[in-house]
């Protein structure tokens, strides 16, 4: 037994860090699917990926070490079909017209390996049948597939890592994953009978997606965050490329230049040219639009992104950057000073307590989006909802 648990351990502690490559890559495939993400869903996706990873470990683990298998003489591959069942026939003492024998032949290690690999792939055949909604044909050869991977892997002795695969290529564990992953097609509704069917969970996606979440507009900037720094660099690579130094182009002033050079070619220039999208809303399937439908004219655009990324993103680095400044000041000056820090601390506090609100109001617009006359429009339509002119 410890030999199975050992696998299973492996694949779960390292699960959280595929888990965290996974994700966005994920969750920007739904929301531009979908428009949303249900948690539904993602505890189904993310289990399949946990019992693949699972399966795997359980026929690659435990390595041995490189100098063992080197002395291994055995053979490598099997390849007479139902062989098992003469191994079990022969070394678990089973007369199938003596009763007693039962019960002591299934405590053999033929026969528990022979179920061992029939459940390795039945989950397999439940996730196809439940979520990919796969058929009988199409599951079957998959689950062949998939347990050709298994022998494959380790025909190939670990890829290479091995001088040779020290384990066994079987055509019967083939057969016995094949049969597995056709059990777990046949009995998935027994298992998915409290589950929604996967169109019920599709067309849930797509009723919420219309709504344009916080957390959507949260990803779309993050990647929109991503372009900036990729913008602010190309700049820094134009101008090294004209011979200045280093340390010209590093100044505070050139700096913050190039930040508004990239906010204005990025956020103001190219939605205005595509339609009111950037690279993180297009990525979500979200739009911006005018209070009319339309894509929004420069001058929204340009108030839109300005209160963001001129006075709400930059308010906590000016203040400390006045923070540093303010022991160096008396009289009006620092009263000045010590009043500007203060009100730009607040800027962020403020509206942090405006997210809040807009999230327990269930209110979608803030202070830009209203000043701007923009709003967020998802641009996911469901198969059989009808286009709409403003798409």
């Amino acid at each position: 037994m410890s030999s199975y648990l050992l696998p299973i351990k492996a694949a779960i502690l390292l699960f959280p860090l595929l888990a965290a490559v996974f994700t966005l890559p994920y969750i920007l495939v739904q929301y531009r699917r979908y428009g949303a993400l249900l948690m539904l869903r993602v505890a189904v996706v993310y289990s399949f990926i946990l019992y693949l990873m699972c399966a795997y470990f359980l026929t690659i683990l435990p390595l041995p070490p490189v100098g063992e298998v080197a002395q291994y003489t055995r053979p490598i591959v099997q390849l007479r079909p139902f062989q098992f069942v003469r191994d079990f026939l022969a070394g678990s003492g089973f007369v199938p017209g003596d009763v007693h024998t039962w019960l002591p032949a299934m405590k053999a290690s033929t026969f528990y390996q022979a179920v061992f690999n029939v459940l390795l792939v039945l989950p397999f055949g439940v996730y196809l049948h439940y979520y990919f909604d796969r058929g009988f044909w199409s599951t079957s050869l998959l689950s062949f597939l998939l347990s050709l991977s298994f022998e494959l892997i380790q025909l190939s002795a670990l890829f290479g890592m091995y001088p040779r695969p020290y384990r066994l290529f079987d055509v019967d564990d083939l057969l016995l994953n094949t049969i597995g992953g056709v059990i777990g097609w046949g009995i998935t509704p027994l298992f998915c009978w409290f589950l929604p069917p996967r169109e019920r969970l599709d067309a849930r996606s797509y009723q919420k997606g219309r709504r344009v979440s916080y957390t959507r507009r949260l990803v779309a900037l993050a990647v929109d965050w991503a372009g900036i720094g990729g913008c602010m660099l190309a700049g820094a690579l134009l101008l090294r490329g004209t011979g200045l130094p280093t340390a010209v182009v590093q100044k505070p002033q050139n700096l913050a230049l190039l930040y508004i050079c990239a906010v204005v070619f990025y956020y103001f220039f190219f939605p205005w040219s595509s339609g009111g999208r950037t690279l993180g809303k297009l990525l979500v399937g979200i739009k911006l639009v005018g209070g009319d439908g339309q894509p929004p004219h420069l001058g929204q655009l340009a108030l839109r992104y300005s209160l963001l990324y001129f006075v709400l993103l930059p308010a906590p680095v000016l203040a400390a950057a006045l923070t540093g400044v303010l022991p160096n000041t008396n009289g009006p000056a620092h009263t000045a000073l010590f009043l500007l820090c203060g009100g730009l601390i607040a800027i962020p506090i403020l509206f942090t307590f405006h997210v809040f609100a807009g999230l327990l109001t269930g209110k979608d617009r803030l202070f830009y989006d209203e000043l701007s006359h923009t709003y967020n429009q998802s641009t996911v339509r469901a198969p059989n909802d009808p286009p709409t002119a403003r798409d």
